[in-house]
This record gives structure tokens, C-alpha cells and sequence, in this order.
């Protein structure tokens, strides 16, 4: 045998184990006669086994009428316990009848590919946007209003069934409602000059949200304060109260627990705090949760926390999210106020004495 010939051969073997890309030969029948390390890492092949090609791959028979290029890539897409893997593949005659299959891990390049495309689709969507929130909220306020005063003028015991089927129909639309002003409060400050009740507004969203919880069969708990006028929009809180409790619901197995509460953290600043028993977030997606656009959703935007993060720093206040696997996940917002908060029932006792103090100095003079 020709030294010089072995020497290329081991050469060759060893340029073969350096390459970033996967490669396997194989006979006609199936039967893997070489591979490198790569293609070992791409495919998960079982250390101490006969190497096997993926069964993804289809027959030998159809790998061999791919040979000779192709306009069109093909990829095949393995399953591993982190999570799906896209494989692309090209497929060539090699020699004495075998078969070169080169692997490379795509799924960098997948996944960017998809969110550049999702990212042109939401582009041209948010251009008519405001477009279609103006011309579904019109209507959709007027078969509100109908369906509330179909409901005033029915009687319960005359026709329970329908009473009960307005009410499904007034709280789905409802949460429409909550939909359009979700999506359509992007760019609105949350503080404002006016004051509002908040407290009413998570209320409300929440007892609206309450259905979509029981259909899930999960049990919503609401630990709401009385709080004195608020200078925040009420239609921002309500768009951020419901992308959370969205999420909550959507991240809780049947059985779970929701609890969203509002409360003066100090005398100067607001807290609001939505609590989760869910699957909960791995530290990844944790760090990703907030950022434009990234989803875990099938039919996600990938835009409800980002909203409520731009609305809350917008005024001032931070958005804090605590969450691990199997652990649920805790969302916590702190508002500061332009001046020191008090009580309902202090603001009552304050005015009580003003009013005392302007009839005594009327008494006197």
C-alpha cells in the first residue's frame, strides 16, 4: 500500500472531522459508512451505536432522486427535548455508488426568517390599524348598547335562558372591547392631568375576564382597594390589566389560580400586581418576555408587554417580572403619583373638617 496514499486518506479524515457542517455517507441501502462529529451534534446520533439516518430523511430511494442539486433547499425538523431543530440537507453522488449528505443546523436562520416576515406582516398591519379600531368600535358600541338594553327590559323569570345567553353575548363583547383598546393604546401616556378611578377600571376588566377564566377552569381572585381619583387613563390601565391577565390565563393549566390586586405601596406611589400558579417562564424567555415581537403564543403579537412596559416607564414606573419553570410567574408594576396618597376615608374626614371650620368662621362674623 502507498504510504503517501494513507497519509492523504488520514489528511482527508481529519479535514472531514473539522468542519462546522454534517456530513454522512451512505451505501444505496441505507447503511452509514462514514461521519464526521458534526454530523453526529446536528442529527443527536447515540454515541456507541451503528450511526442510522434520520428517519425525517424519507427512503434511500428518494434521497438518491435529490441528487444533482436543487433550485429549492429542503430541511427536515427533529424533535430534542430543548425544543424542535431545523436541519437542511443537500444530497450528492459520491464514489462507488454511495450517497454525501451534508446537514447544517438551521434554525437560526428559520427563526429569523420567520420573524422578519411576522415583523413586514405586523409593519403593514399597523399601517391600517387605526383604520379598522375606528370603524369596529362604532359598531361594536352600538350592539353594546342594544344587548344592555335587551338585558334592562328582559325578565329573568319570564326567559331565563336567553337572559343568560345576552350575557354571554355583552361579556364577550366586552372583552372585543378590551381587545381593541389593547392593541390600540400603543404610544398613549398612561399619567394624565385628569384624575380617574383605576380602582374601577381593574374592576371592571377583571370581572369581564373572570368568564374567559372560569371557560379555562381557572379561578380568578381580585383584591382590589378603594382608592381616591387617580391621575392615570383609565383606558392604559385597562389595556395593561388585560394583556396580563391574558397571559395568565393562557400560561395556567385547568385548576389554576390567578390573583390580581391593586394597592398603595407608600404614600406616594401605586402598586398593581398580577399572580400567576402557571407553567411559568425559563430564564431565556424571562429575559425576552419584554422584548418587541417576541412570542410563545401560536397567535401572539408579541406586543402586550411591551405596551405595558413603554406605558409604565413612560410614567415613570417600573415593571418588575418574576417567573420560573413550573413556579407560576409574577408581574409587578409600581406607579408613582404626582402628590402623597390618602385615603378615601382621610380625604372625607379632611373635607368634614373644612366645612366645619368655614360654618364656624361664618358663626363668628
Amino acid at each position: 500500500m502507498d504510504p503517501g496514499a494513507d497519509e492523504d486518506a488520514q489528511r482527508a479524515l481529519a479535514a472531514l472531522q473539522g468542519l462546522r457542517a454534517g456530513v454522512i455517507v451512505c451505501s444505496r441501502e441505507g447503511r452509514v459508512l462514514l461521519h464526521n462529529a458534526a454530523a453526529a451534534r446536528i442529527l443527536n446520533l447515540p454515541a456507541g451505536e451503528p450511526p442510522k439516518l434520520p428517519p425525517e430523511l424519507g427512503s434511500v430511494e428518494s434521497l438518491a432522486r435529490h441528487t444533482g442539486g436543487s433550485v429549492r433547499p429542503r430541511s427536515i425538523k427533529l424533535q430534542r427535548p430543548a425544543g424542535p431543530v431545523e436541519v437542511g440537507y443537500e444530497v450528492s453522488e459520491g464514489a462507488d455508488n454511495t450517497l454525501v449528505l451534508l446537514f447544517q443546523d438551521i434554525t437560526e436562520q428559520v427563526r429569523t426568517r420567520t420573524e422578519r416576515d411576522r415583523l413586514l406582516q405586523l409593519a403593514t398591519v399597523d399601517e391600517v390599524l387605526p383604520t379598522v379600531l375606528h370603524e369596529l368600535r362604532n359598531p361594536l358600541a352600538a350592539v353594546t348598547l342594544a344587548v344592555e338594553v335587551l338585558l334592562e327590559e328582559c325578565e329573568p323569570r319570564d326567559d331565563p335562558e336567553l337572559t343568560e345567553a345576552l350575557h354571554t353575548v355583552l361579556a364577550e363583547l366586552r372583552r372585543m372591547s378590551l381587545v381593541f383598546q389593547g392593541i390600540g393604546v400603543g404610544g398613549r401616556s398612561l399619567r394624565m392631568t385628569q384624575v380617574a378611578a383605576v380602582d374601577v377600571a381593574v374592576r371592571e376588566v377583571a370581572r369581564i375576564m373572570d368568564r374567559l377564566a372560569q371557560q379555562s377552569g381557572v379561578t380568578l381572585h381580585v383584591d382590589v382597594q378603594v382608592l381616591p381619583l387617580l391621575p392615570f387613563d383609565p383606558a392604559v390601565v385597562k389595556a395593561i390589566v388585560f394583556n396580563l391577565l391574558s397571559n395568565s390565563i393562557y400560561a395556567c393549566h385547568q385548576g389554576g389560580h390567578i390573583k390580581v390586586s391593586l394597592r398603595p405601596r407608600t404614600s406616594s406611589s401605586l402598586l398593581l400586581r398580577v399572580t400567576d400558579d402557571g407553567h411559568g417562564m425559563s430564564a431565556d424567555v424571562l429575559s425576552d418576555c419584554t422584548r418587541p415581537f417576541f412570542t410563545t403564543r401560536a397567535n401572539g403579537s408579541g406586543l402586550g408587554l411591551v405596551v405595558c412596559r413603554e406605558a409604565v416607564e413612560e410614567a415613570g414606573g417600573t415593571l418588575d417580572i418574576r417567573s420560573a419553570p413550573g413556579q407560576g410567574t409574577r408581574v409587578s408594576i409600581e406607579l408613582p403619583l404626582t402628590r402623597p396618597l390618602v385615603s378615601i376615608q382621610d380625604s372625607t374626614s379632611r373635607s368634614a373638617r373644612r366645612r366645619r371650620l368655614r360654618d364656624t368662621d361664618e358663626t363668628d362674623s
